[in-house]
């Protein structure tokens, strides 16, 4: 629930068919609705893949209008013909690096994701739908010849990788359980639509939990009620022959998250989900198991390994041992043959990054390991003994270890806190020495693993900036300026669009914080204009300043220009909060930092509003039952009450507002801290509230159940409040079809237009009394 590229300021040359590119004057106007909603991107899970020699660079380019509303809760984590979620309207490009018109592989009609080089660069491997079902397809550099490797329909989730041998023979992929088909599958993601009953039979669902027969079990703790379900895990692992398809399966119907090859080829690891640590966390399990291929043994060599996604695990160079990361930021090393796992440390060192996209990365020669904690590359030896650290930037923070061009080598990318400029650095492993490649006030993205590839042959990446969306780029191995590679959205270059700027303050308590301010297109100095603040409790926004439309990892509907190209002002403002309690934390960071845009001449206090999606739309909610600053707000898939959400039940029978509000948010349960759970609940304030509200859900939402939406809405109304209330039907935490997202935008516009624009003329700057209510 409460849950996020990049074209450069490089002075390089456009190299897009063959021609470089000629723009037209950019207009002053708005920003056509329909232009924001098209925006193109690159695959969310979908890392490009640079060949070996740097000739060629793969990726995934995705069009939101490809995207259907599917009312059918069971396949909205997996398309009807198998396509992930993050593959749905998807093609895969291929590019060549010096320079000439991109290659679709395919005619834009079906789904197609994932890329992957073979380690000899004769071949790419890609998931598509193109035969009707997702299966496993290759292209062939020298021929151009497209193939589905076997009639196997593959079942990757999220980050699920395609797994080459390093003799690019085979590659290991996940596929639908044999004897399952699809619909079996989305069976058991969601419970199936039932059939009308016959005359005087009941249609009753039952849940039950009797907690004598679980402790008769002796069950282990991850075996509790679950949070949310993981059934979109479920896969066979298999190894599929690159050159004749023939599939040998060697993991069957298991909730599988991550798979490696072992380098000498000889044995496959896989993670597979184990359960919650406990029925109040969100904590998820995964026990690491390792085959034989050659005598089809398996063994599991770690249990219950604490992990966000089962994906930070990494073999060794000698295929010996696999190292693993953990939640609570320690590494371990286990033997692929069994024995206890170890700590790669006993001693003590900051927490190791891990996450999505973060695994441990070993030297060429396997005497050591690396990892991120604390903005710095720290090493232990991999026979064991302290951690210390063997790089860092100073006065950057690093978000991403990824491994360099060369061995002993990796690259990172790079923060200023101070300006927010990213930027990406390559370490040399054995001499501490750094390349700095550039910095710019340029966004690399919100994960920007996903958007990184480098090889012997160069590096490539993804950057934007706020007037300009997200490009893949590529650097050679000789340096210099670093070449454009794709232009996936032109239609923006033909709007003036508004500037982000990073403003300061300080909070009411004496914090220091920052905020991302998007001015409106054509800013006038001295000029007073409206301001829309967009909230989130617990964040810090202001990492958005150089993310195209400032909307980070929200929406495409979020694209902030929508807003500038109107005459608005936008606010993202650092809200830090331990979200235990947020409604005391939000005013104090929040209204100094809408102050602070009216001390700069910029904002008109009278014509100031706020909005939130998520833990977003329920800080929006919370802040206007605090203060009558804002006179405009919009509530989108957010809630008002912490009692209810706790209690929110699934129609899986998951209870996902339990594990947030205990494990995310640590507010403990509500019959021991009754109070915490009463004081944060807006829905007991809002005969405070005096800023009319719009309020958006999803009427399939599986994250804030829409009831909680109603609730507002029903309690603003007996109240006598001025109240909207927009359900979107069949639509879930975030919208999906063309026609809702369209008339979302249009109706959010004008409910700012119609009460932050009654005084047409902007004031000017002289003429302002600031007030915090």
């Amino acid at each position: 629930m409460f849950s996020s590229l990049r074209a450069a300021r490089l002075a390089a040359l456009l190299l897009f068919g063959g021609t470089a590119a000629v723009a037209a004057s950019p207009r002053l106007e708005p920003l056509p609705v329909e232009t924001a909603l098209s925006e193109k991107s690159l695959g969310l899970y979908s890392p490009p893949s640079l060949s070996r020699d740097g000739q060629r660079v793969a990726y995934t380019i995705c069009d939101p209008h490809r995207v259907p509303l599917e009312i059918d809760p069971r396949y909205q984590a997996h398309s009807r013909t198998g396509v992930t979620g993050f593959g749905i309207g998807c093609d895969v490009w291929v590019a060549e690096t010096a320079g000439g018109e991109p290659r679709r592989l395919g005619d834009g009609t079906a789904s197609s994701w994932a890329p992957r080089w073979s380690p000899d660069g004769s071949r790419l491997a890609f998931y598509s739908d193109r035969s009707g079902v997702a299966g496993l397809w290759t292209w062939t550099a020298a021929s151009g010849e497209t193939r589905r490797l076997s009639d196997a329909i593959v079942r990757p989730w999220g980050a699920s990788p395609i797994a080459w041998t390093s003799d690019s023979r085979a590659i290991a992929v996940p596929l639908v359980p044999e004897g399952k088909t699809l619909e079996d599958l989305a069976n058991l993601a969601a419970p199936a639509p039932k059939p009308p009953p016959s005359a005087g039979q009941p249609t009753v669902t039952v849940f039950e939990f009797r907690p004598k027969a679980a402790k008769a079990k002796a069950k282990a703790k991850a075996e509790a009620p679950a949070a949310w379900s993981l059934e979109l895990l479920r896969s066979d692992v298999a190894l599929v022959d690159a050159s004749s398809g023939a599939v040998r399966r060697v993991a069957s119907n298991g909730l599988h998250a991550g798979l490696w090859i072992s380098p000498d080829g000889a044995r496959l690891a896989y993670t597979a989900f184990r359960g919650f640590e406990a029925a109040q966390s969100q904590q998820q399990l995964f026990d690491l198991r390792v085959v034989d291929l050659a005598r089809g043994d398996t063994r599991t060599v770690a249990e219950s390994i604490p992990q966000q996604f089962g994906i930070a695990v990494a073999w060794s160079p000698d295929s010996r041992s696999l190292a693993y990361l953990t939640t609570k930021g320690e590494c371990f090393v286990v033997s692929a043959s069994g024995g206890a796992p170890r700590l790669a440390t006993t001693e003590e060192h900051p927490p190791f990054l891990e996450d999505d996209s973060t695994v441990p990365i070993f030297a060429s020669r396997g005497d050591a390991l690396y990892f991120l904690a604390a903005d710095a590359v720290w090493r232990i030896p991999a026979a064991g003994g302290a951690a210390v650290s063997a790089g860092k930037i100073a006065g950057r923070e690093l978000r991403v270890l990824t491994r360099g061009r060369r061995p002993d080598t990796v690259i990172v990318a790079t923060r200023d806190d101070e300006t927010k400029k990213e930027g990406l650095a390559e370490l040399d492993l054995r001499t501490g020495g750094w390349t700095r490649f550039f910095e710019a006030p340029v966004s690399l993205g919100r994960d920007p693993a996903f958007r990184i590839a480098a090889s012997p042959g160069g590096v490539v990446f993804a950057q934007q900036d706020a007037r300009r969306p997200e490009d893949l780029w590529f650097l050679g191995v000789q340096g210099g300026e670093a070449r454009r590679i794709t232009r996936l959205n032109p239609a923006f270059e033909d709007y003036v669009l508004g500037e982000s700027r990073l403003i300061e303050w300080r909070s009411t308590d004496g914090k220091p914080l920052r905020g991302a301010l998007l001015l409106p297109a054509g800013y006038v100095e001295g000029r007073r204009y409206p301001l829309v603040v967009f909230v989130y409790g617990g964040a810090r926004l202001s990492n958005g300043l150089n993310t195209f439309g400032m909307r980070d990892a929200w929406d495409v509907e979020d694209d902030f220009q929508l807003l500038a190209t109107r005459g608005y002002a936008v606010l993202l403002p650092d809200a830090p909060s331990d979200r235990k309690d947020q409604m005391r934390d939000l005013p104090r960071s929040v209204l100094p930092g809408v102050n602070r845009v009216v001390d700069l001449g910029i904002a008109d206090t009278d014509r100031t509003g706020v909005m939130g999606h998520s833990n977003g739309g329920y800080s929006t909610l919370a802040l206007i039952t605090l203060t009558t600053r804002f006179k405009a707000a919009v509530m989108r898939a957010g809630m008002g009450n912490f009692l209810s959400f706790y209690g929110e039940l699934g129609k899986d029978g998951t209870h996902y507002g339990l594990g947030v509000a205990e494990s995310a948010f640590g507010m403990g349960d509500p019959w021991t801290a009754r109070s915490r759970y009463l004081e944060n609940s807006p829905v007991l304030y809002l005969d405070r509230v005096e800023t009319p509200l719009l309020i958006v859900h999803g009427s399939e939402d599986d994250a804030v159940a829409v009831h909680l939406a109603e609730e507002v809405f029903v309690d603003l109304r007996r109240l006598g409040k001025e109240v909207v209330f927009a359900r979107y039907e069949g639509e879930g935490h975030s919208l999906e079809s063309d026609a809702n997202r369209r008339d979302y935008v249009n109706r959010m516009i004008g409910w700012f237009d119609e009460h932050l624009k009654g005084e047409a003329a902007a004031k000017p700057a002289s003429a302002e009394n600031i007030s915090n209510h």
